[in-house]
């Protein structure tokens, strides 16, 4: 279940936020020791401020909670130059990352603490840049994001009968993204995507 809600303020500035919340169960012969329960919840804001004719700028922050999780909190920032009518650039730098909590999902009774020995968090940088353009008259639109992203990842997957936490292990990954659009008449439309991902690291 999701409510959200958009407020305009003033014809240069609005404001989404809202709240949400998840419940996943599950029933098992063989394992969770016959039942578990997940909830996750969020609240969340993004807002734009028109502050010149073709400026805007966007920020936004997630505040969510899953109790296999903990805490994760994801702001973004982004900054948008419309330099023709039909032309924009946009720069955006992000960043999430999330916390070791103390559960009763493994341990029904008792609870434990699922991230233990102070195990760092993970954590997720991200920075774009990104162009988008129409040209109304060959009826063409053009998307494209050139992306760097920094990771700090555990070495090890997290799996049902191995719960493993390892340290974090960092890795890089950039590349680039295009997709494009073209409608030559009202009924048909050719679509061309192109993605280039080139990650490092030390993890297999």
């Amino acid at each position: 279940a999701e409510l959200q809600d958009t407020w305009t303020l003033t014809p240069n500035l609005r404001v989404v936020y809202g709240a949400g919340i998840q419940d996943s169960r599950t029933d098992s012969m063989h394992y969770y020791g016959g039942k578990v329960e997940n909830t996750v919840w969020r609240v969340f804001a993004h807002g734009e401020w028109q502050f010149m004719p073709d400026w805007r700028l966007n920020a936004g922050i997630m505040d969510e909670h899953d109790d296999y999780s903990g805490n994760l909190k994801s702001p973004r920032l982004a900054l948008n130059w419309r330099f023709l009518p039909t032309h924009s650039l946009r720069i955006a730098p992000s960043k999430n990352g999330q916390t070791c909590v103390f559960t009763g999902s493994y341990n029904v009774d008792t609870g434990e603490f699922i991230c233990t020995n102070g195990v760092p968090s993970e954590r997720i940088v991200s920075h774009e840049i990104g162009y988008y353009g129409e040209l109304p008259q060959q009826h063409i639109q053009l998307d494209v994001r050139v992306f760097y992203d920094d990771l700090q990842l555990s070495e090890h997957n997290l799996e049902v009968d191995d719960f493993v936490i390892a340290p974090l292990v960092e890795h890089k990954q950039r590349g680039v993204e295009v997709a494009t659009q073209w409608r030559p008449h009202p009924h048909w439309r050719l679509l061309l995507n192109y993605a280039y991902n080139d990650i490092t690291g030390y993890n297999d």
